[in-house]
């Protein structure tokens, strides 16, 4: 939920409009309605219409303090076309995409690692995952295939702390700080959306 709109609070049922949009392309805001609904339902968009979504919400949901959710939509998937040739810049995320709270989120990642002892080669699988209220928790996938709990905090943890607190309860977690762990992740902590905390208007999209 975009943290500068305004959530009526009835004692009534909300009113719902699930906006499905296919633009392709379409550079028009649809009109505005009559009567707006309190909520608006964004779902099944591509990047090439965030810019159309953002418009909408700046123009005709925000002045009238409505709320819009974005369902089913992978941002993360979204972010990572961000900058690109063609695309959208990444200061979309920075002026629109950050202030958007993740009410439900499932990342499901699988790791392997190798080492000089046996067993020579490890594979393992977890989720960062997130129930709104409850905080972002790191699960790891077990042998019966279900996900157990292995940390929990209440900001948003970067992939690459996740895959090292899977790591780290299976006991194969490098030395922080070590060469080895330098030469398996990389000079850098995150992807950029994870690294750009300083740009963005809000940090609602982490908590």
């Amino acid at each position: 939920f975009p943290s500068h709109t305004h959530t009526h609070t009835h004692t009534t049922n909300f009113e719902f409009s699930i906006i499905m949009i296919f633009i392709q392309g379409e550079a028009t805001v649809p009109t505005p309605p009559e009567n707006p609904e309190d909520v608006f339902i964004v779902v099944n968009i591509g990047v090439l219409d965030l810019p159309l979504v953002e418009t909408y919400y700046e123009n005709i949901l925000k002045p009238q303090g409505r709320t819009m959710i974005m369902m089913n939509c992978e941002l993360d998937t979204l972010r990572a076309d961000l900058g690109l040739p063609s695309f959208p810049s990444k200061d979309l995320h920075y002026r629109f995409l950050s202030f958007f709270k993740p009410a439900f989120f499932l990342r499901n990642r699988n790791y392997a690692k190798t080492q000089a002892t046996p067993p020579y080669n490890i594979d393992y699988a977890g989720s960062l995952f997130r129930d709104y209220p409850g905080p972002w928790q790191v699960m790891l996938k077990l042998g019966d295939g279900s996900l157990a709990c292995v940390a929990e905090q209440e900001k948003r943890y970067f992939l690459n702390e996740a895959k090292y607190k899977m790591a780290e309860a299976l006991g194969i977690a490098e030395e922080k700080g070590s060469v080895i762990d330098f030469l398996r992740t990389g000079y850098k902590a995150g992807t950029w959306w994870e690294e750009a905390e300083s740009q963005e208007l809000s940090n609602l999209w982490r908590t």
